[in-house]
């Protein structure tokens, strides 16, 4: 099969989709948000995509004979960008701020490949020029011949159950998300609006590079089969409308929306909803000005404030989320906005405060340090002695000679 994948028109949907996949890594590098993973996981997916759909061109358009040093390179990564997506939709809906433990397991497609691509890869200059010629002069033999040690064919369906084994999981974790979501909250509908619109057109996405790599495999007799070319006409304006056009479509869409992407908050956005919640300042004052808050904002301040969560050495983010009922994202987002810093600032700042409340009140005198810093929720002396230097610039024993007027 010598015909190429590009026409005129495909050509400049491929070169959009690569400037505009490039556009957005650089802008989610430069950007700061509350979940760097996820963050990370996307802008690496964007870039990923920007240099396979870039060494895909070369290979097409017969250019890659120039670039020889570049055939292959790439070709592991095709293995790992489904799963990359799912720790993207995971990381939004349960605001994962790290991999879990047996996420690398996901990782072993794209180390197979790797390692099926090393004789291409130990091979000399010249063979793989030689090569490179014989996929130039047939396309058929960039997808039907055999670079490493089991043939394309194979690798192709190992691809092919790489992309399509996760796009259910897509959608049950956008369903998850908007199942548990705060329906009041207005950046929450829209996160979930581009949960539902990412994992469609990722969808679209994937399934037109099955349908492109499958009608590749097919065989010459069969693809001249009058019986087939209406078919494969049909597959082929498939492939065509929705390889690129829809990941140019998820560029633009987080280029316009790059909130909902990534969980950034702009200034102009630090509320959930137009008039949702009052302003920080309010929070820890008197009752007047609490009964005037967001119902939110009231159960936060009561877990911290009247039921003393963070005495607790276990205290988590997760166990907070749990105990108010709010999704972790959520609850990470009111702490930060609201409480003056991230989840442990803001522990180990009621934690400090209530130490300095008991050495004041002659704790030191009847209880030992130990029993001080236990009784304040924190799990060990070194985060303790560390926090309270950090927050008064004393040891407690100092402090204490402060407070109390001891010589």
């Amino acid at each position: 099969m010598e015909q190429t994948f590009t026409n005129p028109y495909q050509l400049i949907l491929v070169l959009i989709a690569i400037i505009a996949s490039l556009i957005v890594f650089g802008q989610l590098v430069l950007r700061r948000d509350t979940n760097t993973w996820a963050t990370a996981l996307l802008a690496t997916f964007m870039l990923f995509n920007a240099l396979m759909n870039a060494v895909f061109l070369l290979v097409d358009t017969g250019l890659i004979l120039k670039y020889w040093y570049l055939y292959r390179l790439t070709a592991p990564l095709n293995y790992i960008m489904g799963a990359m997506m799912f720790f993207y939709i995971r990381a939004l809906v349960n605001d994962d701020r790290g991999p879990k433990l047996m996420d690398w397991l996901h990782g072993l497609p794209m180390v197979f490949a790797a390692v099926n691509y090393l004789p291409f890869y130990l091979s000399s200059a010249d063979e793989k020029r030689e090569k490179l010629d014989a996929v130039v002069n047939n396309y058929a033999e960039y997808v039907q011949g055999q670079d490493g040690f089991f043939p394309e064919s194979v690798m192709i369906v190992l691809r092919i159950a790489t992309l399509l084994v996760y796009i259910p999981f897509y959608f049950q974790l956008a369903h998850s998300h908007h199942t548990s979501m705060d329906q009041s909250s207005v950046f929450n509908k829209r996160v979930d609006r581009w949960l539902w619109i990412l994992a469609t057109t990722i969808t679209f996405y994937f399934l037109a590079v099955c349908v492109f790599l499958l009608t590749q495999l097919l065989p010459e007799s069969l693809i001249y089969q009058p019986n087939y070319l209406a078919f494969l006409g049909f597959l082929d304006r498939f492939v065509e409308l929705f390889w690129t056009s829809s990941f140019v479509f998820i560029s633009v869409y987080l280029a316009l929306v790059p909130s909902v992407g990534i969980g950034q908050f702009f200034e102009k956005e630090q509320q959930f909803g137009s008039g949702e919640y009052n302003d920080a300042n309010t929070l820890g004052k008197s009752p007047e000005n609490k009964a005037s808050q967001h119902p939110d904002l009231l159960v936060l301040t009561q877990a911290f404030e009247d039921q003393s969560f963070w005495k607790d050495s276990a205290a988590s983010l997760k166990s907070l989320a749990h105990q108010l009922g709010f999704s972790q994202r959520k609850t990470s987002y009111l702490v930060n906005k609201f409480l003056g810093g991230n989840f442990n600032q803001v522990v180990n700042r009621y934690r400090i405060e209530h130490a300095k409340e008991l050495i004041a009140q002659g704790y030191l005198s009847k209880h030992s340090v130990e029993g001080l810093w236990k009784e304040c929720g924190f799990s060990n002396h070194t985060t303790f002695y560390q926090g309270f230097k950090k927050h008064t610039g004393k040891t407690p024993s100092e402090y204490e000679k402060q407070v109390l007027g001891l010589v």
